[in-house]
């Protein structure tokens, strides 16, 4: 070797992969997945409240269609719905309101329910459905002399169905309605939501979202009172 030739040392850096290595794939995936284990649950919840809402709204509208159509009608409204499904059904009661003011019970039918399905179509009510995934948990009604008399009378005659259907909440000329409490659910069972009426006035009010043991408090406590 020439004393003269300048020995050169190479002081340049390896140069980095850009890339990921197998391990670092596996641990950014494992992240991803712990996130969305930990965030699907609620997010899960958050749908669920607001299709249990949407109900309550979807049920309420209802109401008050009810209610609006019997005082411009002149003619009873009846809501039912089928406990345990998601249907209802909204149809004018045929006639007989002079005889009902009286507390008397008459012979006369309820459109719809006697297989009569051009009625629906007159009157713009007829059956519907909950949004997908709510159920009709349980009602509650208040009875009183007007309301005996249809009820007796829809005891034989239950929509065309399948499915335990309720008793009638009533809508009355005069707005007055049935005293009346709708408990709708999740499928599971789990999640509730209350929309109760006012028979006096015709309100219809929605309560928050409540679980399992909150209905069961609510419940025993408007049983004690």
């Amino acid at each position: 070797m020439n004393a003269h030739d300048r020995i050169t040392i190479n002081t340049r850096r390896p140069h980095n992969n850009a890339g990921l290595s197998l391990f670092e794939i596996i641990l950014v995936m494992a992240i991803i997945v712990g996130i969305g284990a930990f965030v699907m649950p609620s997010f899960g919840g958050m749908l669920e409240g607001q299709r249990l809402r949407k109900s309550a709204d979807v049920v309420r509208a209802s109401w008050n269609n009810a209610r609006i159509r019997a005082m411009k009608s002149g003619s009873t409204m009846v809501f039912r719905c089928e406990v345990g499904g998601t249907g209802f059904l909204v149809e004018p009661w045929a006639g007989g309101d002079q005889f009902l003011e009286r507390g008397e019970v008459v012979a006369v039918p309820v459109f719809g329910l006697n297989g009569d399905s051009n009625t629906a179509n007159v009157t713009g009510m007829g059956e519907d459905n909950l949004p997908e995934g709510i159920v009709f948990a349980g009602t509650k009604q208040g009875q009183d002399a007007r309301s005996l008399a249809i009820i007796q009378q829809l005891g034989n005659a239950p929509p065309a169905n399948t499915g335990q259907w309720s008793e009638p909440i009533l809508f009355y000329p005069d707005g007055s309605t049935s005293q009346a409490q709708l408990q709708l659910s999740t499928a599971e069972m789990k999640r509730f939501v209350l929309v109760q009426i006012r028979g006096l006035t015709g309100i219809a009010t929605v309560t928050d979202i409540i679980t399992q043991s909150d209905l069961a408090i609510l419940l025993s406590q408007e049983g004690t009172q």
